[in-house]
């Protein structure tokens, strides 16, 4: 594989992102992670999101944030599906998804909780098949 068709991706802090064509972030957040790295992704997702987009999130080493102000400056999926979040991250990930929908009239922000990465792409799949191009 050239270097040219590889993926783009970085590190953040401890954790990494990467981007594959047309439309998919994978994000694993390892450790803590820091306001500087939220900075980070927000300016990877504007560099490469063209339009709607859709996010891996896998929280499987996670253990902080530190940057919950930066969070409000990342760029809105079209449907996020997050790998090994525990029945607390689930709670709080799902009532601040409902908020948001909430405060933003109604847009909805589809968020899937799974156990593996092929769950994750399958329901992605789904996701992009049953909604309308923009």
């Amino acid at each position: 594989m050239s270097a040219e068709s590889e993926a783009p991706g970085a590190t953040l802090g401890t954790s990494t992102v990467r981007f594959e064509q047309p439309d998919l972030f994978f994000v694993s957040f390892i450790g803590e992670v820091t306001a500087e790295d939220m900075t980070s992704l927000g300016d990877f997702f504007r560099k490469y999101a063209s339009g709607r987009f859709y996010t891996i999130l896998n929280v499987e080493q996670f253990k902080t944030l530190s940057g919950k102000k930066e969070v409000k400056s990342l760029p809105m999926a079209s449907g996020t599906a997050i790998v090994g979040a525990t029945q607390k991250m689930q709670l709080v990930l799902s009532l601040v998804n409902k908020a948001y929908s909430l405060f933003n009239m109604g847009k909805n922000n589809p968020l899937a909780f799974v156990g593996t990465t092929e769950e994750a792409s399958r329901w992605i799949e789904h996701l992009r098949s049953n909604t309308p191009a923009s």
